[in-house]
């Protein structure tokens, strides 16, 4: 598997935790902007293992339709 694919899992993974951070101060705007960014990134690296491409797109919606 391509080195970038890990290289999305793992800004997803930081992400991931920002949002749970996020959480525990009870910051429900950056949790839901760290929630999203986890997600697009994620689905980046999916779209590069499955497809190997990514669409220039930050729309969760265009980048699960592109899988």
């Amino acid at each position: 598997m391509r080195e970038e694919v890990f290289w999305w899992l793992e800004l997803a993974k930081r992400d991931l935790e920002r949002a749970k951070r996020a959480k525990e101060f009870e910051d429900k705007v950056s949790m839901v902007f760290w929630s999203q960014q986890a997600v697009e990134k994620a689905l980046k690296a999916l779209a590069l293992a499955v497809k190997r491409d990514i669409p220039k797109t930050h729309s969760i919606r265009r980048l699960k339709e592109f899988i």
